[in-house]
């Protein structure tokens, strides 16, 4: 049997496994943001900044509590790698 989606329900469904809007966390915002990454598998580091870096713009919409010292904090304690 063949099953179809609707645009808006394609929409969501992409949205939500994207973690946008991001799921009610407790907890520190730190554990937060390496959920995050670890759900993405990677992102980007960008070295271009208009208003922000692009890669603190992902962060930030699946984690409302991030701050960019978060991910400084977490390549120094090895929980991610820039390469």
């Amino acid at each position: 049997m063949k099953e179809s989606l609707s645009i808006q329900q394609a929409r969501k469904l992409v949205l939500l496994s994207q973690r946008v809007p991001p799921p009610n966390q407790s907890g520190r915002a730190i554990t937060a943001t390496l959920s995050a990454i670890e759900h993405l598998g990677y992102i980007q580091i960008d070295t271009i900044s208009v208003v922000q870096r692009a890669h603190h713009h992902t962060l930030w919409n699946r984690n409302p509590r991030y701050q960019a010292s978060q991910l400084d904090q977490l390549l120094a304690d090895k929980q991610v790698f820039e390469y």
